[in-house]
């Protein structure tokens, strides 16, 4: 008999839709890099997750984005100007 071992990697990002940065949460620190593409699937932004789990987006226009982290969970969120 064989045992499996599952992990359970829970995320949240907050606040959606995103005015200046994207926050974090995680369950575990899995998350360490990340790649965040246009809904043309092009690359507008990669790097490493600083320790307060923050992206500064401000400079980004409006539209909808997909987050991609290191541990291949993929997310959504809208950039909204005020």
């Amino acid at each position: 008999m064989s045992t499996e071992i599952f992990s359970l990697d829970i995320i949240i990002l907050y606040i959606n839709p995103v005015y200046d940065e994207i926050k974090i949460k995680t369950i575990n620190n899995d998350a360490k890099s990340f790649v965040i593409y246009n809904v043309l699937v092009i690359k507008v932004l990669e790097g490493t997750l600083s320790e307060d789990k923050k992206i500064p987006f401000k400079q980004y226009s409006k539209g909808i984005y997909f987050l991609k982290l290191k541990n291949k969970q993929t997310i959504k969120f809208i950039k909204k100007i005020i």
